[in-house]
């Protein structure tokens, strides 16, 4: 499967969540021929965006096989983002204080509100394209996806695509008890210190409790809640290898299947339309 011009049309789309927060994404249509009756939501994964390359890349080789696909910010979209109120999909006018825009990004986030943000796209999707929805998550966009699904059991999506999943979360020690010292002083909107590896990544006391709490939330009971069936996608030459979901993981799923990508690394460089490929064949089987 090649990414082909001719075989797509794709638009800047917004959507409001219903908290009243404005989301930015892109749809892409398939351009001609038989239109599949069923539609892809991309959600990305920490501190990534709606148009990263892969996730474009990938819609659109969707769409070239005849499926509308959606890529959607979440509110935890980049590092620090300046997320707008809005109302149908527009931005709310700003005339007080209670207009003024949130932050959000990967450091001001609350993880438990990824449902909202999922929702808006869902709905959008099936605005758009009517039928059914597969709904993708990359990376901790996994954890947003499943949280998502397991809250409201959407009868609307057919199934969850965990593209190189992380359901575990990533904390160095010592980090998750400095974020609850600071959240119980009062001081959850401070920021903890920066990790050697990663000087340019901060975030909130807040935040880190927030997801904490999530993947506790999903290890226990979350995962387990999932009914629709579920595919698992990772490559073979992601960094510290490629993630196990194993059906033993989703015992509620209708079934578990999982599919590697050759010589992909975590953000399928080069390898996008193998992953599109995987998404069309798993998707007929639905």
């Amino acid at each position: 499967m090649t990414e082909n011009a001719a075989s797509y049309t794709e638009e800047l789309a917004y959507t409001t969540t219903d908290d009243g927060l404005l989301l930015e994404g892109v749809v892409v249509r398939p351009r001609g021929g038989v239109v599949q009756p069923l539609s892809f939501v991309w959600i990305h994964g920490n501190a990534a965006r709606f148009y990263d390359y892969a996730y474009v890349a990938i819609c659109r080789a969707l769409a070239g096989a005849g499926y509308l696909c959606v890529s959607g910010n979440t509110r935890g979209h980049d590092i620090a983002a300046f997320v707008w109120r809005g109302a149908d999909g527009r931005p709310r006018a700003w005339r007080g204080p209670q207009d003024m825009p949130v932050g959000g990004g990967g450091a001001w986030e609350r993880l438990e509100d990824a449902p909202l943000d999922v929702g808006a796209w869902v709905q959008l999707a099936a605005n758009v394209a009517g039928g059914s929805v597969v709904v993708c998550g990359h990376s901790s966009g996994a954890q947003r996806v499943v949280l998502y699904q397991a809250e409201r059991q959407d009868a609307r999506v057919k199934g969850l695509a965990l593209a190189s999943a992380d359901l575990q979360g990533f904390m160095p020690p010592g980090e998750l008890e400095a974020a609850q010292r600071l959240v119980a002083e009062g001081r959850g909107l401070e920021v903890v210190p920066a990790q050697p590896f990663a000087p340019f990544y901060r975030q909130s006391a807040a935040s880190i409790v927030s997801r904490a709490a999530v993947v506790k939330r999903l290890a226990s009971a979350g995962i387990g809640a999932i009914r629709c069936p579920v595919l698992a996608v990772a490559g073979d030459g992601e960094t510290g290898g490629a993630p196990d979901l194993t059906a033993r993981t989703f015992t509620g799923a209708a079934r578990v299947d999982s599919r590697t990508i050759v010589n992909a690394d975590h953000f399928y460089s080069g390898c996008e339309s193998q992953v599109a490929a995987v998404l069309v064949e798993w998707a007929a089987t639905l």
